[in-house]
């Protein structure tokens, strides 16, 4: 029976990237011993030295999608730090002007005492 061995997917992006003749589309790599072993032996296999390089390659690029994910979780936590910020200005600016409006309506059109309405102090 043949067995195969499935390649990690982004390994097989980059050596299908780096041009690597036995990574086609939807191909499996790695045929051990079996039924098919004449076309395993006519699909060569990646050298060491080059799995070694694209394995790095892709170790390297995992860290930098993880900075890239917490520089954008942290992006992301600032604005709605901000959001939250403006919102309570918001609020307290209301709440300003309402009592600003109730001051009013309770001084009514008189003057504030101590002013003329001349706007002379006596």
């Amino acid at each position: 029976m043949l067995t195969k061995k499935r390649v990690e997917p982004r390994l097989e992006l980059l050596l299908r990237r780096a041009g690597h003749p036995s990574v086609t589309a939807g191909r499996l790599i790695g045929v051990s011993r079996g039924v098919d072993s004449e076309r395993g032996a006519k699909t060569p296999t990646p050298r060491a030295s080059e799995v070694d390089k694209l394995r790095r390659e892709l170790k390297e690029s995992n860290k930098k999608a993880r900075r890239l994910d917490e520089a954008l979780w942290k992006r992301d936590h600032t604005m709605v730090q901000v959001k939250a910020e403006k919102q309570a200005t918001m609020h307290a600016k209301r709440q300003m002007d309402e009592e600003h409006a109730t001051l009013v309506k309770l001084q009514g059109a008189r003057p504030p005492t101590g002013v003329l309405c001349s706007g002379l102090k006596p």
